[in-house]
């Protein structure tokens, strides 16, 4: 069983609605004492039916071509049924870059049952540099990542000014530090595919100039199939691990169109951060609007 999920906010006497996405329900627990019946239900995200959370691991296997595109590959994925039934993963179209929609592989890529499809399925999204997931209306996504994660051609979506939000806590972790990132890839007519990425910026404490050094680490993809490609996953790579070097988590009121990779600005001037950006990773959000939602 499928629900989707909608908040609504009254805005001047107009009712405003906003889709939080589709979950599926599983695991219910029921419970009686003498003054309650209480029926508790577990709904997940959409993509715990292809990680193998509610549907387990696959019982197939698939070869994909010299020549298919990875978008072909994906939605050929998701059409695989899921139960003796013959009833599919999904059946509604993909959102896919652009860019991307007409890549094709270079050479025969055999996947089989051992693991569940969702992770078929982020292998062939980590070659191209992006991420995948279900959108708040239930589409599987496919995000040029590389581009949603820069920061300097994104808005900032919202300003925590000081003492605008309650529990904030920071966390820095220097031990997970990675400002090098080598790519290795296919073997072309002899050529190995190779790309790097680096945090140069000199502003940055992180920066292979800063005072920890080069701390380096090498991804090896057969499925990457260029220099640039390589290139490109690397800078993603990059992206994604400054992610976590400091994780800041705190509670604040209810904001209904803030949405994990928004940029968001915060200010606590006693721990000397003066509108420092940071990306939003994931958003606990309330039934009421009257409790905090957690960042």
């Amino acid at each position: 069983v499928k629900i989707k999920i909608v908040s609504r906010m009254e805005s001047n006497g107009k009712i405003y609605e906003i889709d939080e996405g589709v979950f599926v329900a599983h695991d219910p627990k029921m419970s009686e004492s003498r003054a309650n019946k209480t029926l508790t239900i577990q709904f997940y995200d959409k993509f715990a039916l292809l990680d193998g959370t509610i549907s387990g691991d696959g019982e197939f296997e698939y070869e994909i071509e010299v020549g298919s595109t990875i978008y072909d590959a994906i939605l050929q994925w998701i059409r695989l049924p899921k139960n003796k039934t013959g009833q599919p993963f999904d059946l509604k179209d993909i959102n896919f870059p652009a860019k991307y929609r007409d890549l094709t592989l270079a050479y025969k890529n055999k996947k089989t049952g051992e693991n569940a499809i969702g992770e078929l399925i982020k292998e062939m999204c980590q070659s191209i540099s992006c991420d995948v997931g279900y959108d708040a209306h239930g589409i599987l996504t496919i995000s040029d990542t590389l581009a949603d994660m820069d920061p300097h051609y994104r808005q900032v979506a919202w300003t925590f000014k000081q003492d605008e939000y309650d529990n904030p806590s920071l966390d820095i972790k220097r031990s997970q530090i990675k400002n090098r990132i080598v790519v290795i890839g296919n073997n072309i007519n002899g050529f190995l595919c190779r790309g790097a990425a680096e945090n140069t910026d000199p502003n940055s404490l992180y920066s292979v100039y800063g005072p920890f050094g080069v701390r380096s680490q090498k991804i090896t993809d057969n499925l990457i199939p260029s220099n640039k490609m390589c290139e490109e996953r690397a800078k993603y790579e990059l992206q994604k691990s400054m992610r976590n070097y400091v994780t800041l988590t705190f509670q604040c009121p209810w904001i209904p169109h803030l949405e994990p990779g928004d940029i968001i600005r915060w200010t606590k001037e006693d721990w000397d951060i003066i509108g420092e950006e940071f990306v939003v990773n994931s958003i606990s959000t309330p039934f009421s609007s009257k409790d905090f939602m957690s960042i």
